[in-house]
């Protein structure tokens, strides 16, 4: 818990030179960008996961090449190698299989592919190639200005005018309910929410949870799905439970009754319950 890899921040970065290769055609590209680590706990194991940025003080500010067939963006600023073995299993494909299945839902979600990656020549393991969440990747996906964007990372951010709505008053109501529906993609909210319980994910929705909107006219909060590392492992796990926990913050991994509280309201409105 002690290692140089917790840190984090601009002044750990350091100056690499990556090469990336398609395996039918040896198209891709290659160039000097910057390099830290990534993510949470997943520090501490030996397969780190890593975060690459490109910067015009290194070569360019882009990486200019459509990585993911799924999708037709062709320039990126960012990326993440996450390790096969950030897993809670030993399977090591839960978060690649959830994030697929995202994408053909209502929901945002990364795009996502498997690499075989070398360090200075030495074979580091498969990894997989994402997309970073951030205000990068909602505009790329999206089309909306960053300046404009208000995000809620791991519920901070700029949520907290709305929850405090949804906690002052009862959704049940038709008046209330309207004004969150004018607030938040309620079709959007609907598929994350069943996805997450679908999946049975034991670290969220207090975990792992990030929304936005635009500051434009009529823009509404969206969800994105991400981090499916801890699902699709426990047949007997409960999702629609842990979805809608009234239990204090510690008291259960992944999950209290501050993250629930929105769904558990909205489904005291019939017309939310029967959609």
């Amino acid at each position: 818990w002690s290692g140089n890899y917790y840190q984090r921040g601009i002044d750990w970065e350091r100056e690499i030179h990556i090469e990336y290769y398609e395996n039918t055609n040896n198209e891709g590209f290659r160039q000097t960008a910057g390099l830290r680590t990534h993510g949470g706990n997943g520090r501490r194991f030996p397969q780190k996961a890593l975060r690459i940025y490109a910067r015009e003080e290194y070569y360019d500010k882009e990486f200019d090449y459509q990585i993911f067939s799924n999708k037709p963006i062709s320039k990126y600023k960012r990326l993440v190698l996450r390790p096969f073995f950030a897993s809670w299993t030993e399977a090591g494909i839960e978060d690649y299989i959830t994030n697929n299945l995202a994408s053909q839902l209502q929901i945002n979600s990364i795009a996502t592919k498997p690499v075989v990656l070398y360090l200075n020549g030495e074979y580091w393991g498969i990894y997989f190639l994402q997309e970073r969440i951030d205000e990068n990747y909602l505009e790329a996906n999206f089309s909306v200005d960053k300046d404009s964007l208000q995000t809620s990372w791991d519920g901070k951010g700029n949520f907290s005018g709305v929850s405090n709505y949804i906690e002052a008053n009862d959704l049940s109501e038709t008046q209330h309910y309207n004004a969150i529906k004018d607030l938040i993609d309620i079709d959007n909210f609907i598929d994350y929410q069943l996805f997450g319980i679908f999946i049975a994910n034991p670290d969220w929705p207090a975990n792992n949870i990030k929304y936005w909107r635009s500051s434009t006219s009529g823009s509404k909060w969206q969800w994105i799905f991400f981090d499916g590392d801890a699902s699709l492992s426990n047949i007997e796990f409960d999702g629609f439970e842990q979805a809608l926990s009234t239990l204090p913050e510690g008291e259960r991994l992944g999950t209290n009754s501050r993250a629930t509280m929105l769904l558990r309201k909205l489904l005291e409105n019939e017309e939310f319950e029967t959609i």
